[in-house]
């Protein structure tokens, strides 16, 4: 229930934010080093799952996987492989009878971190809903949207982090 009322809250800020005023929709000041740091807990909470669903040696298994490096990867890209996370994800909501994420649209298709973070902040919270809903409702959920501050990252580093996840899923059903 605490997530239900956090996230839908999130979610409709987010609409807002791209409904309301399109032109600065997708230009909110954010960078690719935030993206950076969501991507990093998404992939924290995904090892959470793990444990929490298949056992300790399977969430060793994941948290040992390291990401790939990428070049020359643009907002478009990541976003295309956010689009192929989310998919696993939502297969996964599914199993648990819950809904799909939500997809934030694109502003006049021009891609940037700020859309690519808005999508990723989706997805983070439709992954906390997974955890809360294998989880002991004692458990505290909130160390997971304790961001770290990161700097100097490129899409190609989010690009790997997202790849990350995306392999993590894959190996998690």
């Amino acid at each position: 229930m605490r997530y239900i009322f956090f996230s839908t809250v999130i979610g409709l800020f987010s609409c807002f934010l791209v409904f309301s005023s399109p032109a600065k929709a997708y230009d909110l000041g954010l960078t690719p080093s935030h993206v950076f740091g969501l991507w990093s807990k998404i992939n924290d909470v995904i090892v959470d799952i793990a444990g929490r669903s298949k056992g300790d040696a399977v969430a060793r298994t994941l948290s040992q996987r390291t990401p790939a490096v990428f070049t020359g990867k643009k907002p478009s890209d990541v976003l295309e492989k956010v689009r192929s996370v989310q998919q696993k994800l939502n297969d996964l909501r599914y199993e648990k009878g819950l809904a799909p994420t939500p997809r934030i649209p694109d502003a006049y298709d021009k891609i940037t971190p700020s859309v690519v973070f808005l999508n990723s902040g989706e997805m983070m919270d439709a992954m906390i809903e997974v955890l809360v809903e294998i989880t002991d409702p004692s458990v505290p959920i909130s160390p997971h949207y304790d961001f770290q501050t990161f700097s100097g990252k490129t899409p190609s580093d989010v690009y790997g982090l997202v790849d990350l996840a995306d392999q993590r899923l894959a190996q998690l059903r």
